[in-house]
């Protein structure tokens, strides 16, 4: 039964291992080749680089491989304090790119150096004594855990989870001002992205409070919970290098910029002066506007400079859209997209253009969000719009 649980985790322990190492190749390509972000991508080829470093260590430990190595043991633990600052600092530079690292936030850092100094008598132990203790009481046989474990790891979960909270609210605030600003789909698929990012980092701390709650419900390490924690970890990794292949722009091109306006800040214009008379007259001009001057081909419109085109104040700008319209900005701009794709589809001289040349050609600029933006709004999918006007 024991080589039987062995075995099962032999290509496991392979995937999260090529994880480790892939880390340390992501930390070398954003810290050294992508040129885009610039601080952005050091920070997070930092918080890569901790991330590998702790699956080396931690793959050690569960593998009974650690007492080889004394001088790695509990070397990385202590940089898990820096990993929710890190992430939202990564959050604050990629959405305002004027954000600077100062002196100021060296506080962030005081956790780590507490808990590298709470560790410093097992870290300045002798090598050898280390690699016997190491070798002679593996993590998964210790008959119970230290009363000082549990406290670290909890003031280690909330102190992570505070800094991804604060981190999500600032992209989720983010989007709200993307959609009511701009209309560039790539802009808010990187947005999206971080999200998801984001939801990757809560998945990988809610794996360390399964552990924690483990450890009080057992008081011991588990073989199996550690290689799953792992194994979330490694996968994590193995994202963002996919990604990084598969969508480099998510980490090479700047986001437009962010800052929040009277769009978002005043959603219910509660305070707005503007009249029912004055909102049908904005109402037409922007009609007759959209329709004659076609702005929605621009694939990186933003909402100040249609309002300007039109000599519409931008927060009754906004405020014409969500009470007349019943939209915000990204959703208006993509419908007329949508509407004029369908335009060229129907064109007889479009028919030797592919779908994505027309998309292209209708504003649109990211084949996922053109699928996604007909979709919606015509309820079909481009190839079921074209079957169907070929029907009709």
């Amino acid at each position: 039964m024991h080589s039987l649980f062995d075995n099962r985790f032999g290509i496991l322990s392979i995937f999260i291992l090529f994880g480790a190492f892939n880390g340390y190749l992501l930390t070398l390509i954003f810290l050294f080749f992508r040129k885009g972000y610039g601080l952005a991508n050091r920070i997070l080829a930092l918080l890569i680089f901790i991330f590998a470093l702790r699956l080396t260590e931690v793959c050690l430990l569960v593998y009974g491989q650690i007492w080889q190595y004394p001088y790695f043991s509990g070397t990385t633990f202590p940089l898990l304090f820096l990993l929710g600052p890190l992430y939202y600092l990564y959050t604050r530079r990629l959405l305002h790119p004027d954000f600077r690292v100062t002196w100021r936030q060296t506080w962030m850092i005081i956790p780590t150096i507490l808990e590298y100094i709470n560790s410093w008598d097992w870290l300045t132990l002798d090598p050898v004594v280390k690699s016997q203790y190491l070798k002679s009481n593996p993590i998964w046989e210790l008959p119970n855990v230290p009363i000082q474990v549990y406290f670290i790891l909890g003031i280690g979960l909330a102190h992570t989870s505070t800094y991804l909270y604060f981190s999500y609210k600032i992209i989720r605030n983010h989007q709200l001002v993307f959609i009511n600003t701009i209309s560039n789909n790539n802009a808010l698929n990187r947005l999206n992205w971080l999200k998801k990012l984001t939801f990757g980092a809560c998945l990988y701390t809610g794996s360390y409070l399964v552990v924690y709650i483990l450890l009080l419900s057992f008081n011991q390490y588990g073989t199996i919970i550690d290689r799953a924690w792992l194994l979330i970890l490694s996968f994590l990794i193995h994202t963002i290098g996919y990604i990084a292949i598969k969508q480099p722009e998510y980490f090479a091109e700047p986001l437009p910029d962010s800052t929040p306006t009277a769009t978002t800040t005043n959603a219910k214009y509660r305070k707005s002066a503007l009249s029912i008379t004055q909102a049908k007259s904005y109402l037409n001009q922007l009609t007759t506007h959209m329709e004659e001057k076609k702005p929605y081909l621009q694939d990186d419109l933003k909402a100040f400079e249609l309002a300007s085109a039109l000599n519409i104040p931008l927060h009754h700008f906004s405020q014409v859209l969500t009470q007349e319209y019943g939209s915000n900005f990204f959703d208006f701009i993509n419908s007329y997209r949508v509407e004029e794709t369908k335009r060229l589809l129907q064109n007889p001289s479009k028919k030797h253009l592919t779908i994505l040349a027309l998309a292209h050609e209708a504003g649109f600029n990211n084949k996922a969000s053109f699928n996604r933006a007909f979709k919606k709004f015509s309820g079909l999918t481009p190839s079921q719009f074209i079957k169907h006007s070929i029907k009709i």
